[in-house]
């Protein structure tokens, strides 16, 4: 894999890909637009969403977004052999994971609705399409793969109220971790590539969660530090149990002086923005590895990532659009500058 003409044909692709990425100037007129339908037509002409049948599915095309996201990733999987194909499968996974998710939620929450397949990334049109609302928790399980099933399935007895969560945070851990162990197996290049952009996302997810846990949900010491992410960067298995058994003050002088200050060094509400502070950090870090002209795993690692920035940002301008927010509060939810 590791061969330049093999980098140089997949580059390629990847450097097409990005290349109808949406501008900052792009994302000005999308803010601009009137209406969410109109929105919806300047991406239908930028090419970023196919057309929807039925008018009344104008106001629901950001399944649309996740279609296209997903089609362009699929495609690079081709270029790839072995090892290499089995770690970006792992990446690829994430949409798998968040369709577990969503299913497990419309299951505890018997929350059943019609247009379940249409929510659906990676499961649409298989047999989890059509789940509903008589399908047990337990009739779910039996459906699912392994590890799914065995991470799934450890927590049925779980209070209802908890239960999400738990299977939330371990999908979320096994990924991860997966992703981790898997890049191991890549070039020394390659994975020190993946060690600096994936352990640093896997620090900020840590982090992020310990702050919330302690500052909004009574969750003891133990189980924080039971359900965070091993494999940062930074913050290996010893850091991580000493600052889940910290109090909350210490918390916030710990990261104010590490290398992720940014989180909590501001003017700006830390709790609405951090969210954003976390995303922009690693959008910067995704735009450097997609402009690297290097035959390493730099662009395939960037691409992915600034495709979710992008439907993420999207999906922010829709939303505010909605609730007829103006165009400086638009903005301010961005990860992108404007």
């Amino acid at each position: 894999m590791g061969s330049a003409r093999i980098y140089s044909a997949l580059n390629t692709k990847i450097s097409k890909i990005s290349s109808k990425l949406l501008t900052g100037e792009d994302f000005k007129k999308l803010i601009e637009q009137d209406t969410v339908k109109d929105q919806y037509d300047y991406l239908l002409r930028l090419g970023k969403i196919k057309e929807i049948s039925g008018n009344e599915q104008v106001y629901e095309f950001e399944n649309a977004l996740d279609d296209n996201m997903v089609q362009n990733e699929r495609k690079l999987k081709y270029y790839l052999t072995g090892i290499y194909k089995k770690f970006y499968e792992s990446l690829l996974e994430y949409y798998l994971i968040e369709d577990i998710k969503t299913l497990a939620r419309v299951i505890v929450r018997r929350e059943y609705t019609d247009r379940l397949n249409d929510n659906l990334i990676a499961l649409k049109d298989t047999k989890f399409s059509r789940i509903n609302s008589s399908t047990t928790l337990s009739d779910f399980i039996e459906m699912l793969d392994e590890p799914y099933r065995s991470i799934v399935d450890r927590y049925k007895e779980e209070n209802r109220h908890r239960i999400l969560f738990f299977i939330e945070m371990n999908l979320d851990r096994y990924y991860y971790s997966n992703i981790m162990k898997l890049s191991q197996e890549l070039s020394k290049e390659d994975h020190k590539i993946v060690l600096d952009y994936y352990g640093e996302k896997i620090d900020l997810l840590n982090l992020e969660w310990i702050y919330r846990a302690m500052k909004y949900y009574e969750i003891n010491s133990e189980i924080i530090f039971n359900f965070t992410i091993m494999g940062g960067k930074y913050l290996q298995i010893d850091e991580l149990k000493k600052i889940s058994y910290m109090d909350f003050e210490d918390l916030i002088q710990f990261i104010s002086k590490s290398n992720y200050s940014f989180l909590v060094n501001t003017e700006n509400d830390v709790d609405l923005y951090m969210d954003r502070r976390v995303y922009r950090y690693l959008y910067f870090k995704a735009l450097d590895l997609v402009h690297t002209n290097k035959y390493n795993i730099s662009k395939l690692i960037g691409i992915g990532e600034l495709l979710e920035f992008e439907k993420f940002d999207i999906e922010k301008v829709i939303e505010t659009k909605r609730f007829k927010m103006d165009e400086e509060t638009s903005k301010s939810y961005l990860i992108r500058k404007l």
